[in-house]
């Protein structure tokens, strides 16, 4: 929220990097990022990177922040990965992000084996149905 009221305020986006960079090493230095490899690092920073860029994606969202939403949906089609496909699908569908939300299904439709296996697949079908159906469109070549 502290980030959005940030960007409202400058119409920059470096206060969100800003953010995005604190969450990332304090997320870092929680797991012990010297002990940690350099996978173990990239990781947290993704997750800690991706976690803040939802948060204020759902918040410029919800108030209404046209530009701060289209960018936090560019900053998280860039991070479309097999294990937060569904929760980006999911979080896509319910702001009504349509960029994203073709971003994910297309992701999804490419990399199936590795995304359908998961739970996270098998929850997101079980509680999001048509999330389920358009998928399956997409996957026949129907328009949703």
């Amino acid at each position: 929220f502290k980030a959005m009221l940030q960007f409202l305020y400058s119409d920059d986006f470096s206060h969100v990097e800003t953010l995005q960079a604190q969450q990332s090493e304090a997320k870092t230095s929680d797991t012990g990022g010297s002990d940690a490899g350099p996978c173990e690092d990239k990781a947290a920073k993704r997750t800690s990177k991706l976690s803040v860029l939802q948060a204020i994606f759902a918040v410029s969202h919800k108030y209404q922040v046209s530009r701060l939403s289209a960018w936090c949906e560019q900053q998280l089609c860039e991070l479309v990965c097999d294990g937060e496909a569904c929760s980006l699908l999911r979080q896509a569908h319910l702001l009504d992000a349509k960029v994203l939300e073709q971003v994910c299904m297309k992701h999804i439709k490419d990399n199936f084996e590795k995304v359908a296996v998961s739970p996270e697949f098998a929850e997101m079908t079980s509680e999001w149905p048509e999330l389920l159906l358009k998928l399956s469109l997409m996957g026949f070549g129907a328009s949703s």
